[in-house]
């Protein structure tokens, strides 16, 4: 072999090394961020609905949408798992209605408005568990009255609280963080600051155990 094909040899050698170090370096760069997670003052809130202890082991939040189907489907697991550990999570509750429902918005200020009356819990599962029967409708106000009043509210209180900005502001609050986290689809779950998106049932108590261990 003589010495220019050495040259050349060691020059593509050389330019092959070089270029494997740098798809390694990126590849590594883009696993670190898509395993960051997020500490911001986006994900909770102090007006935050919220159930348990704020010094838990474990905090789940939600951004969810009430008329958002796999929200529903996944209401269950996530009441489930509220039942099951109790106190030693804190689940918390953030609004991000989507602009193709259009009923989204109006259920998320009914929930708050319900919450004024210390049912915000109550009409949240109300919500999930009859959406076919108001998520459709033109006017979907007379159900949420209706749940209301089963609920034992104050329906005048309601109705005002219904249309009050204040409301209107703490959802608009709530997709703003929502916005700002990344949010990009409905549910979009974070355990303990690390974004899961819709994780299953067995994903999230095999996360629960871990750190309650």
């Amino acid at each position: 072999m003589n010495d220019s094909k050495v040259i050349a040899g060691i020059g593509i050698l050389t330019v092959l090394i070089v270029a494997g170090i740098l798809v390694f370096g990126s590849r590594s760069s883009t696993e670190k961020i898509t395993a960051k997670t997020v500490d911001a003052p986006e994900l909770v809130r102090e007006s935050s609905q919220a159930l348990g202890p704020a010094d838990a082991k474990v905090t789940i939040v939600e951004f969810a949408d009430f008329q958002c189907p796999a929200c529903a489907a996944s209401h269950p697991t996530l009441k489930q798992l509220i039942t099951d550990y109790g106190d030693k999570i804190r689940f918390v509750f953030r609004h991000y209605p989507l602009a193709m429902h259009a009923n989204a918005q109006l259920a998320a200020r009914a929930a708050e408005a319900a919450g004024k009356q210390g049912k915000f819990w109550e009409l949240h599962s109300l919500l999930y568990e009859n959406q076919n029967a108001w998520a459709f409708q033109l006017k979907p106000e007379g159900k949420f009255v209706e749940y209301a009043k089963e609920l034992g509210l104050n329906e005048e209180q309601f109705k005002a609280d219904l249309t009050d900005v204040t409301a209107a502001d703490k959802i608009a609050q709530d997709m703003g963080d929502g916005d700002a986290l990344g949010v990009d689809a409905t549910p979009t779950i974070y355990f303990n600051s690390e974004k899961l998106g819709s994780p299953s049932d067995q994903v999230l108590r095999s996360k629960i155990d871990e750190a309650l261990r």
